[in-house]
């Protein structure tokens, strides 16, 4: 990480954009539609491409992955952005009709289905994995439909390039990608309630945390001591540390970086599938990802090797937040709410928020101008 700057900053399309972000809160389908329109509406305002980074819970999440990653161009895909978030429609020309005659390449159509439904036939199944029930519906019902793949994920084809270079198993992987390279920067983050042994945790004694997932990196961009409680005891963890996306649900490496390294590469066992972490993955916040299962220590003491594993980043979280406007916490979504994820100050949906993902002494704060 070069002068302690975030990854996606090393993109110059990226790194010159003001520092604004946009965030939208959650409530399921309702939030999904709500927040497809917000996105519509910016499009056409010329406002959309401005924002450096976008981020969303619950059904805003869903929304957000949806722009980033949709098959725009592909066969019964939506061509660009306004095909895909459909048209501006007044309310008094809105028709029970019109709504039953939506286009097939519009995103609003997904929510015909039952989300409750196709997750309660998965559940039935005998023999089905039960902690992937959530992710597989929303895999079937908003990311099939625009043409995302249950496949892993990444940037663009210059991250996936350098990926595979440093991962030869990969070189026959397929990734997908941003359809967009001037698009805001999606961030989408997970609440971890704790590690499995403490589990149950009594609902007036959590202590949550979350995990950020991006195209280019996953973690806890804090370190930190966090102690969590229960019936079963107590246990200390050190969470902090950025690792690649495709990596993300692999088994921490036993040793790791000298502790004099500030970044460097790692190998880890290959993950029990070989997707084990879609786009859909990185929607599914109100299951609630378990420390022990998912974070990996933020500086092991030493170098590792695993013949067979697969290489990742290993990415000191930089240090901040520095004071960055009144929405700072909604947009880095640092929430002690889990369920359906809403960010901590509940706001239905923030179209231009304050925000600053520098370190401390290089915070920038803009805001979205129409021209």
């Amino acid at each position: 990480m070069r002068d302690n700057k975030w990854p996606e900053l090393e993109r110059e399309n990226i790194a010159t954009k003001p520092s604004v972000g946009l965030a939208f809160s959650g409530g399921g389908s309702r939030s999904f539609i709500a927040s497809l329109g917000y996105l519509r509406g910016l499009v056409d305002l010329g406002l959309l491409n401005k924002a450096r980074y976008i981020t969303g819970v619950s059904g805003g999440s869903w929304a957000v992955s949806t722009l980033a990653y949709y098959k725009r161009g592909g066969t019964g895909q939506a061509k660009n952005d306004a095909e895909l978030l459909g048209d501006v429609v007044a309310p008094e020309s809105i028709t029970w009709q019109g709504l039953s005659e939506m286009p097939t390449t519009c995103a609003r159509k997904v929510v015909q289905k039952s989300i409750y439904a196709a997750a309660l036939k998965l559940y039935l199944t005998p023999n089905y994995p039960r902690d992937t029930v959530w992710q597989e519906t929303i895999q079937e019902i908003f990311m099939e439909p625009v043409g995302i793949t249950n496949e892993p994920f990444s940037l663009d084809q210059a991250s996936v390039l350098a990926l595979k270079a440093r991962n030869p198993a990969l070189l026959n992987t397929t990734f997908i990608t941003t359809n967009d390279v001037d698009h805001p920067y999606p961030i989408i983050p997970v609440t971890v309630l704790g590690p499995t042994k403490l589990i149950p945790y009594e609902e007036r004694n959590r202590t949550y945390t979350h995990v950020e997932i991006t195209p280019l990196y996953v973690g806890e961009p804090c370190e930190k001591q966090v102690t969590f409680c229960s019936k079963k005891g107590v246990d200390t963890r050190l969470l902090g540390g950025l690792v690649e996306p495709f990596a993300f649900k692999s088994q921490p490496p036993a040793q790791g970086l000298a502790p004099s390294a500030a970044s460097g590469s790692l190998q880890v066992a290959h993950p029990p599938s070989a997707c084990a972490f879609p786009v859909a993955g990185t929607c599914t916040s109100a299951l609630r990802l378990r420390a022990s299962q998912r974070l990996a220590p933020a500086h092991p003491p030493s170098a590792c090797a695993l013949p067979s594993g697969w290489h990742l980043h290993i990415r000191p979280p930089p240090e901040r937040f520095p004071a960055a406007g009144t929405c700072t916490s909604a947009l880095r979504l640092l929430f002690p709410a889990a369920g359906t994820c809403t960010s901590a100050l509940r706001l239905r949906v923030v179209l231009s928020v304050r925000l600053s993902r520098a370190p401390i002494g290089r915070a920038g704060s803009g805001s979205l101008k129409q021209e």
